[in-house]
């Protein structure tokens, strides 16, 4: 599969994850032009998606993904639990887990917006759209990583979620998942980077659990790419 099938599958999926009323069409329709040479199990998803009358339904949207959201569009609430106390939020594993996602993004020379969370979906995948071509930018593998440990991971159960809930959004987080694989695929042999000071524990998808209600600094994830 060319390059440019993998980043305009990751821009299509990355537009259809926004809120109906932000989608644009005319992306979408150069990027679903582009998916007519894709394989089935990536074309098909996503063109089930488009037939589907929820997927420009505001309220599904908002049910299902933005107001007090049982499933999430950050990979972090999938990969880790939240903190228990206020006082554990600035340490928690998650709260790494973004400034990880965050120095990723900014060697590949992508800053985020000073309202946008790094392990929101469309953030996610608009980097590794933008990112899929600067293979001259990558002499440690940190792609690799990002796509490996710190991605890959928590796809699956926020797929599970949103199929549990039969929301259309599910295919395409399927869609996404083979993508992903053949980003990887095209990476060939290239080892991922690792720290070389410190082993690293297998990361495991968990449930997601609502943060504290009375943590009123924690980050708002509604306040997301306003």
């Amino acid at each position: 599969m060319s390059i440019g099938v993998i980043r305009d599958g990751y821009r299509l999926i990355g537009e259809l994850l926004l809120h109906p009323d932000e989608r644009r069409a005319s992306l979408v329709g150069d990027c679903s032009e582009t998916l007519n040479a894709a394989a089935s199990d990536i074309r098909e998803p996503i063109e089930r998606f488009l037939r589907d009358p929820l997927a420009a339904s505001r309220d599904e949207y908002v049910r299902t993904i933005e107001l007090s959201p049982p499933c999430p569009l950050y990979l972090g609430a999938h990969l880790f639990d939240e903190p228990t106390t206020c006082r554990n939020v600035g340490s928690s594993p998650r709260n790494g887990y973004m400034v990880e996602l965050a120095a990723i993004y900014r060697h590949f020379g992508l800053e985020l917006g000073a309202r946008e969370l790094p392990d929101y979906v469309p953030v996610v995948v608009d980097f590794l759209a933008a990112s899929v071509e600067l293979d001259d930018r990558d002499g440690i593998g940190l792609r690799r990583r990002l796509l490996e440990r710190l991605v890959r991971p928590a796809l699956a159960p926020l797929r599970d979620g949103l199929e549990k809930l039969e929301s259309p959004y599910a295919l395409l987080i399927a869609a996404l998942e083979r993508i992903l694989e053949l980003d990887l695929a095209r990476l060939g042999d290239r080892p991922a980077w690792s720290p070389l000071d410190r082993a690293e524990a297998p990361v495991r998808p968990v449930h997601f659990v609502r943060p504290p209600a009375k943590c009123s600094h924690m980050p708002n994830p509604n306040e997301v790419r306003s």
